[in-house]
């Protein structure tokens, strides 16, 4: 133990600005209902740019909807799709930069998966772009995949949803590099390098 003298004042600082980069504490945490309620009823609605936390949760599910993808590329995808026939581009700006941000901030106070909140406040503050990142999702987080599959089968059901074969609301996807060409350059720069460490080494132990 470490004893600190009562008079010793750590920070002056609130709750959450105490735990930022533990992902915030200032927001209770919910049952599981109510969990999916916020993550529908958090949204964009601006006619060029519509998303809700609910889109990001279901369309980032991946390995065996076990982990959670987040990235610009799937937030683009999405609020792409949504847009409707009259609508042809996206408005991005720092409203929506702040909406995204605060998904990752949710799933962490909700502890929904295991985010690496900060590296990726790190990526957010120092370097100002939006991470990119695949998490675990935790005993909640499955939890909260399991009662989206539920009320799934019972809208289906009552006939207030009908879902084509094969699919579901809450489904995994697959997440994959993507090689550029310098990348397929790249592949015998590699292999080289690795004979060069391999050929470095069986010298050192035949000198």
């Amino acid at each position: 133990p470490i004893a600190i003298p009562k008079a010793n004042v750590l920070q002056q600082a609130t709750g959450p600005e105490l735990f930022y980069t533990t992902g915030g504490a200032h927001c209770p945490v919910l049952d599981l209902p109510d969990v999916l309620r916020s993550l529908c009823n958090a949204r964009m609605s601006s006619q060029t740019f519509r998303l809700s936390y609910f889109d990001l949760f279901a369309n980032g599910l991946t390995n065996i909807g076990h982990s959670i993808y987040f990235g610009m590329d799937l937030v683009m995808k999405v609020a792409d799709a949504r847009l409707t026939e009259e609508e042809d581009w996206l408005t991005f700006g720092s409203d929506e930069h702040d909406f995204i941000f605060g998904f990752l901030r949710f799933l962490v106070e909700q502890n929904l998966a295991d985010v690496d909140i900060s590296n990726c406040l790190v990526d957010w503050h120092e370097r100002e772009i939006q991470p990119t990142t695949i998490a675990r999702l935790t005993s909640r987080g499955l939890g909260l995949v399991q009662l989206i599959y539920q009320k799934q089968l019972r809208f289906e059901a009552e006939g207030r949803l009908r879902v084509p074969d094969r699919l579901g609301v809450a489904q995994e996807d697959f997440v994959q590099m993507v090689f550029t060409p310098s990348h397929h350059e790249r592949i015998p720069l590699i292999v080289k390098f690795q004979d060069l460490v391999e050929e470095e080494q069986s010298q050192s132990q035949s000198a």
